[in-house]
């Protein structure tokens, strides 16, 4: 008798699905659907692709429409590290056990 991986059936694993708001609970330890209010548990009642729509409901919301301008980008100088070795009076703790 040959057990071969034809003979032996295997049931299709099936993904595991985590809410958004789980992950970000889980990731950024905030409560997104907390509401601020009451405390309360909120719940997504809609999503919205219209463009025309989601700039009334900011504007509603006395919310910016549109995106804040992206910052210039930070001097070289200050983000390059690799000419210096000399990291003397330099303290970093990571809070990391001796």
């Amino acid at each position: 008798m040959s057990f071969g991986t034809s003979d032996i059936k295997q049931k299709p694993r099936k993904r595991k699905r985590i809410p958004w708001a789980q992950l970000l609970k889980r990731t950024f330890k905030i409560d997104v659907l907390k509401c601020d209010k009451c405390g309360g548990r909120m719940k997504l009642v809609a999503v919205v692709f219209d463009p025309p729509t989601i700039a009334t409901t900011l504007r509603a919301l006395g919310l910016p429409v549109r995106a804040p301008p992206i910052a210039p980008a930070r001097s070289r100088q200050l983000l390059d590290c690799s000419n210096s070795n000399d990291w003397t009076g330099v303290d970093v703790d990571y809070g990391w056990p001796d």
